[in-house]
C-alpha cells in the first residue's frame, strides 16, 4: 500500500500536511455550527479548502530540478500561485461565515474569535511556506541560465 506524498515526508511537502490538516478542520468547524449559513458560506470555506489542496498536489507533483523545462516550471508555478490564492481566500470567507454563525443562538463568542484566529492562523503559515517553495523554485529555474549568462 502506498503512502500520499503529503504524508511522506513533513520536511519536503510540510504545506501540503499543513492544508490537509486545515481542510479536516475546515470541515469539523462546519459540520459543527448551526446550518443556516452552511450551504452559502461553509460549502464555499470548504470548497476553497479542497481547491487549495488539489492545486498544491498537483503543483508539487512537478519535480522542480535545473533540468525542468520551461513550461513545466511555468505550470507549477501557475498551480502554487492558484493554491496561495485559495489559500488566502479562506480566511475572508471563514470570516464572514463565523460573524454571521456569531449571532445564531448558542454559539459562544469566545468559541468563534478562537476559530477565526486558528483558521486565520494557519492559512498565513501555508501561505510563506507556498511563496517559500515558489522563491525556492525561481531559484533553481533560474540556476540553469548562470552558465550562459556568465559566458558573454
Amino acid at each position: 500500500m502506498s503512502v500520499p506524498s503529503w504524508l511522506r515526508s513533513e520536511a519536503k511537502t510540510k504545506f501540503l500536511w499543513k492544508l490537509y490538516r486545515l481542510n479536516i478542520r475546515i470541515g469539523e468547524i462546519v459540520s459543527n455550527h448551526p446550518g443556516k449559513y452552511r450551504q452559502n458560506y461553509g460549502d464555499m470555506l470548504i470548497k476553497l479548502g479542497l481547491q487549495a489542496l488539489h492545486f498544491a498536489k498537483t503543483g508539487n507533483a512537478i519535480f522542480m530540478h535545473v533540468s525542468t523545462p520551461e513550461d513545466r516550471y511555468k505550470e507549477r508555478e501557475r498551480l502554487f500561485n492558484a493554491a496561495k490564492s485559495c489559500v488566502d481566500d479562506i480566511p475572508t470567507i471563514a470570516y464572514i461565515y463565523l460573524e454571521l454563525t456569531r449571532k445564531a443562538d448558542g454559539v459562544k463568542a469566545d468559541k468563534i474569535d478562537a476559530q477565526e484566529e486558528e483558521i486565520g492562523l494557519v492559512c498565513v503559515e501555508i501561505a510563506k511556506m507556498l511563496k517559500g517553495v515558489m522563491d525556492n523554485d525561481r531559484k533553481v529555474h533560474s540556476a540553469r541560465f548562470k552558465g550562459t549568462n556568465q559566458q558573454s
